[in-house]
């Protein structure tokens, strides 16, 4: 089966912690392709062709998505740490250009305010990755 080649390739950690996150991402991903389409749905059988006015921010539905998403990505972020705490970073300088305010705001913690990670698991970590610590 595949899990036990990744398991086994890629180590049970990695696994586990790819699994936490796409504990969160899947449903994200789901919420806003779903509001995409209602939204693309309501413009299609809007008999004038117009777009729904969301000028006030609170009143825009991805905004509220936005609201209730990147906290939880960056919570997520933050507990996975070392890849995932890039992510964040990426996003909170907005490389490309690609991101929202919000989940700009929301992730801004991670460029000067993460817990350093313990002396004993970096240890572990070079260790194991490289065969015995310095």
């Amino acid at each position: 089966p595949v899990h036990a080649w990744a398991r086994h390739e890629l180590g049970e950690d990695a696994v586990a912690r790819s699994l936490s996150f796409y504990g969160v991402a899947v449903p994200a991903f789901a919420e806003y392709k779903s509001l995409e389409w209602r939204e693309k749905v309501t413009a299609m059988l809007n008999p004038m062709g117009a777009a729904a006015d969301h000028s006030d921010s609170s009143d825009d539905p991805f905004e509220r998505l936005h609201a209730k998403w990147a906290p939880r990505f960056r919570d997520k972020y933050l507990e996975l740490g070392g890849f995932y705490l890039k992510q964040g970073q990426a996003v909170a300088t907005n490389v490309a250009d690609l991101f929202p305010k919000l989940w700009q705001r929301a992730m801004a913690p991670m460029l000067d305010r993460v817990p350093p990670m313990p002396e004993a698991r970096v240890r572990e970590v070079v260790a194991r990755e490289f065969g015995g610590v310095p």
